[in-house]
């Protein structure tokens, strides 16, 4: 076959053949530095030429700094915020976060870690994104903590007001040139993480990397930590790790591409989709389901909610080779909370309830008494809308519950570390041909 065109020779063809493999087996989790985003021309920070190459990280990486710049030297700060304003309204996600989202997706990528604070993973669609080093692209209120997430406009604007305010007025103070929080009118600083701060979602960031199967590892040395430590735990709990990038690093991996992201993650992710095995779907016409291998009819769509819909949806799940291989080790029963909205035909708060057991689901039931749904291992609940919006995959249920759209009662790191398990639960939901309350013909 060709050579991929990243790297001449028949050792980039077998590197990337074999890496691919990896990561057809699913159960991944992304790592990702300032290399990723470099071909959306976003300057690095630690390499000759970048950001900290012709910034001092002292004066405008800390939060003293910062304070420091904006009180004595306000056009430097200016002249930082105005590089910082334009290379930002110019970044749209590039080919390589966009292969991430493709992974995610086909049900292979479980997460995506980032140290970036650019927010190009979630504009390019990818769901579970953990940000470690926060974002630009959120502001947290200074008064009573809210938080607003920010588009790229929104964020542009407001820094297009700040370098004004620093090169035409006198500054009292730093957070006088805030934004304000639209909530309380309070003062509110950018959500990253400056030198000195801790990481955000450390303990979550670890649990992901002990529970992959593989790390992909993107545009990222390796030198900075904690973020550096996960390649490290998740070989020790048996993961292959991948590494990719122009030029070699400290981080220890099993498989080592070499090329910028852009060009090679596309091919690798092409490469491990085309090494799917085709699952067993089901073919849903004329008011029927029925499975690609020949399973059980089914003449009319049950309900949602109901208990003949939760039926289908236990024996759905029993069927599945993917839930028992993804979780395989999970032990907890889970009730689910249907909040009432009368408006779309669910008049009551309803509880339903899935004993899961190493892969299985060893009984179902639903409309069971509150009482009795509180004794579960774990409890989410929401509006019938969310839940809809969860069957229809148009809402990830992890991102869900890490966003407190979906509420869980429950530890929230050890559902994350069954990502793909829920994942699955919810491709097995979508499954069930479905007439929604709210849908059904009157």
């Amino acid at each position: 076959s060709a050579s991929p065109s990243w790297w001449g020779g028949e050792a980039a063809v077998t590197a990337l053949r074999e890496a691919a493999e990896v990561l057809s087996r699913g159960g991944v989790v992304a790592l990702t530095g300032a290399g990723i985003s470099a071909d959306s021309q976003i300057p690095t920070f630690r390499e000759p030429g970048g950001v900290w190459d012709r910034f001092d990280p002292e004066r405008f990486g800390t939060w003293a700094g910062l304070l420091e710049e904006a009180m004595s030297r306000p056009d430097a700060l200016a002249d930082f915020l105005g590089e910082l304003r334009s290379t930002l309204a110019r970044a749209r996600p590039n080919p390589a976060h966009l292969a991430l989202a493709e992974l995610e997706r086909a049900g292979l990528l479980d997460a995506v870690i980032t140290q970036n604070v650019d927010g190009l993973h979630l504009d390019a669609g990818s769901r579970t994104v953990v940000e470690i080093h926060g974002t630009l692209r959120r502001q947290v209120c200074l008064g009573a903590g809210h938080v607003v997430r920010l588009s790229r406009e929104e964020l542009v604007e407001g820094l297009d007001r700040i370098v004004r305010g620093l090169r035409t007025a006198f500054i009292p103070s730093l957070p006088s040139i805030l934004p304000r929080c639209p909530a309380c009118g309070a003062p509110s600083r950018p959500d990253f993480v400056a030198f000195g701060e801790p990481v955000r979602d450390l303990l979550l960031a670890e649990d992901l990397a002990a529970g992959c199967r593989s790390m992909l590892v993107v545009g990222t040395h390796g030198e900075v930590h904690p973020a550096g430590d996960l390649p490290r735990i998740a070989r020790e709990h048996g993961a292959t790790v991948l590494q990719l990038g122009p030029a070699d690093t400290a981080i220890a991996a099993e498989h080592h591409l070499r090329g910028r992201a852009a060009r090679v993650l596309p091919e690798l992710v092409r490469g491990a989709l085309d090494r799917l095995e085709r699952p067993s779907y089901r073919v849903l016409y004329s008011g029927c389901a029925r499975s690609a291998e020949g399973g059980r009819r089914r003449k009319a769509m049950p309900e949602f909610p109901s208990a003949e819909w939760m039926k289908d949806y236990l024996e759905r799940i029993n069927d599945s080779k993917e839930y028992r291989e993804a979780a395989a080790t999970w032990e907890g029963d889970i009730s689910y909370v249907f909040e009432a909205e009368p408006d779309k035909g669910v008049p009551e708060e309803i509880w339903a309830w899935l004993d899961l057991w190493h892969g299985e689901c060893r009984d179902a039931k639903y409309g069971i008494p509150q009482e009795e749904g509180e004794k579960a291992k774990f409890i989410i609940r929401a509006p019938y809308s969310r839940w809809k919006e969860v069957i229809k995959k148009e809402l990830d249920p992890v991102k869900g519950m890490m966003q407190g759209k979906l509420k869980l009662k429950g530890d929230l790191p050890t559902i994350v570390r069954y990502v793909k398990a829920a994942n699955e639960l919810v491709n097995l939901a979508a499954s069930v041909p479905t007439e929604f309350v709210d849908e059904r013909a009157s």
